[in-house]
C-alpha cells in the first residue's frame, strides 16, 4: 500500500513538473514569437531590425518632459481667442501635469513655459505643473504612443500657413527626436496635440480653421490618431514623451522635407508635363477655358488642362502638381503647392495678381524652391467684385448692403484681413497672358519646333 502511494506521488511530481516544463516553453515560445514580431518582422523584402529609440530635444526654446499627463481641473480656465473673424470664448477644461523629477527641480510648481513656434502666432507658450511624484496609479500611460508633440498652428487648414507655419518645424522637431524613424513591427506612432480650439470657431465652415484639411500629410509624421486640441483629450491619459514647441534646426533642408512627403504619399509620378491653369470657388479665372484654348494653341492639345484643385483630394493636388512644369493661378495660399513641382530651374510658377487693387505680388520666394517666377499683372478693369466670398470669408456670411458696397468700392480695404479685392474675380488679358507663358522655360521646350 504504502509502495503505491509512493509511486502516485512520485508519479504526480513528475507530472506537475512536466506541465511546468510544457507552460514554461509555451511562454519561452511565446517570447520567442513576440521578439520575432518586434524585433525581426519582414517588411517587403527586407528584414527590419533596427529598433527606434527616442531622443529627446531641449535646445532654442523646445523641450521634450518625461510623463506628461492631461488631468481635470478643479477651476475652469476662460480664454478669449483672437482671429480674423472674430474673438471666441471658450473654457479650458484640463491642464497638463509633468511627473518629472528632474524638470521639476528645475521649475517647480505651475510654470508657464515659452516655446517656440511661428512669428504668426500670438499664443507660443503652454502651462504646465510639475510634480515631484510617480504617476498616480488612477492614469493610463498611452504605450502605443512614441510622443506627443505640443503645438501651435495659426491657420491650419490654409496651407501656406499649414506648411511654414506648423508643418516644416514639426518635421524638423519629429525627425530630430527619432520619430520620423519608428519600427513599423511595433505599430507605434506620434500623436499631436494642438494649443487652442480651431475647430470651435465660428462659422464652422471657415477653411482657415479647418484642422483636418491636410490630415494626410501630417500622417507622413507617422501621426495617425486625430490631431484635437490638448483639453479635448480624456483626463488621466499620459504619455511617456511630450514635446512642447516647434522650430526649424538645421538637418538638411526645406527641400527634404518636400521630397518626404511626395515620396510617402505618391508612389511614381509619370514624366509627362503638363501646364494646369489652377481654378478656384474663390479668386475665379472667369475666362480660364480661353485661356486654356491659347495654352493649348501653344503647346498640343494633350499638354495644357484646366484644374479645379478644391474638388480632388490631397493626394490628387500633389500627383497634379508633380506632373505640372507650369502652375498658373491667382496669388493666395494655393499657390504654395507649387512648390511641388520639380526643382531646377524648368518648372514655372505664374502668378495672377492686381497691385492697383491692394492685391499685390506675393509667390516670388518660390525662387527660393528652384523654380522659375513670373508674374501676370491683371488690369483694375478686369477686376471684378465678389461679393459672395466676400460675406462668407470675412463678414462670417453676413450680407453687405447696396450702400456699404458702394461705399467699399470707392475706398482702400478697412485692413489686411478685411480687403473686399481679395476675394475679386478676374479676367485675364489672353494677349498678355500668351506673352508671359512664352517666357517659361519649360513651354519653349515644350513647344513644337
Amino acid at each position: 500500500m504504502k509502495q503505491r502511494l509512493l509511486t502516485i506521488s512520485l508519479l504526480t511530481t513528475i507530472s506537475l513538473f512536466t506541465l511546468l516544463a510544457i507552460s514554461r516553453s509555451r511562454s519561452l515560445w511565446q517570447l520567442v514569437k513576440s521578439y520575432g514580431r518586434s524585433e525581426m518582422c519582414t517588411i517587403g523584402n527586407r528584414v527590419n531590425i533596427k529598433l527606434h529609440k527616442f531622443s529627446p530635444v531641449n535646445d532654442d526654446s523646445v523641450f521634450t518632459f518625461r510623463n506628461v499627463c492631461i488631468e481635470g481641473k478643479s477651476v475652469l480656465t476662460r480664454v478669449t481667442l483672437k482671429n480674423e473673424v472674430e474673438p471666441t470664448d471658450y473654457n479650458e477644461t484640463m491642464k497638463i501635469v509633468v511627473y518629472d523629477r528632474e524638470a521639476f527641480r528645475a521649475r517647480r510648481g505651475t510654470t508657464t513655459v515659452n516655446v517656440a513656434g511661428s512669428s504668426n502666432s500670438l499664443y507660443n507658450h503652454w502651462t504646465l505643473d510639475f510634480v515631484d511624484g510617480p504617476i498616480p496609479l488612477t492614469h493610463h500611460m498611452q504605450s502605443e504612443i512614441n510622443a506627443a508633440y505640443f503645438v501651435v498652428p495659426t491657420c491650419p487648414g490654409n496651407f501656406h500657413h499649414f506648411w511654414a507655419d506648423e508643418f516644416v518645424q514639426l518635421w524638423s522637431v519629429i525627425n530630430r527626436t527619432g520619430g520620423l524613424r519608428l519600427d513599423p513591427c511595433r505599430k507605434r506612432h506620434n500623436l499631436i496635440a494642438y494649443r487652442l480650439p480651431f475647430h470651435d470657431i465660428k462659422p464652422s465652415g471657415l477653411a482657415c480653421y479647418n484642422v483636418a484639411r491636410y490630415d494626410a500629410i501630417l500622417k507622413t509624421l507617422n501621426i495617425d490618431e486625430r490631431h484635437e486640441v490638448f483639453w479635448k483629450t480624456k483626463a488621466n491619459t499620459c504619455f511617456s514623451n511630450g514635446v512642447f514647441g516647434t522650430a526649424w534646426r538645421g538637418q538638411g533642408s526645406e527641400r527634404d522635407v518636400i521630397s518626404h512627403v511626395v515620396k510617402t504619399l505618391l508612389v511614381d509620378v509619370t514624366s509627362v508635363h503638363f501646364i494646369t491653369v489652377m481654378q478656384r470657388y474663390q479668386r475665379r479665372l472667369l475666362n480660364a477655358v480661353a485661356m486654356l484654348d491659347a495654352a493649348r494653341t501653344m503647346v498640343g492639345e494633350k499638354r495644357a488642362r484646366v484644374v479645379q484643385m478644391e474638388d480632388l483630394t490631397i493626394e490628387q493636388q500633389l500627383r497634379v502638381v508633380a506632373e505640372s512644369c507650369v502652375l498658373i493661378g491667382v496669388q493666395g495660399a494655393g499657390l504654395q503647392w507649387a512648390m511641388f513641382m520639380n526643382a531646377g530651374g524648368n518648372s514655372t510658377l505664374i502668378e495672377i495678381a492686381w497691385p492697383n487693387k491692394h492685391w499685390p505680388f506675393y509667390y516670388h520666394r518660390m525662387s527660393g524652391y528652384g523654380l522659375q517666377y513670373l508674374q501676370l499683372n491683371v488690369k483694375s478693369d478686369n477686376v471684378h467684385v465678389n461679393w459672395t466670398s466676400y460675406e462668407w470669408r470675412v463678414r462670417a456670411g453676413r450680407t453687405v448692403h447696396a450702400n456699404e458696397r458702394r461705399q467699399m468700392i470707392s475706398v482702400g480695404p478697412r485692413n489686411v484681413a478685411d480687403n473686399l479685392w481679395k476675394w475679386a474675380d478676374v479676367v485675364v488679358d489672353l494677349t498678355q497672358f500668351t506673352n508671359v507663358l512664352s517666357q517659361s522655360n519649360c513651354v519653349r521646350q515644350m513647344r513644337p519646333r
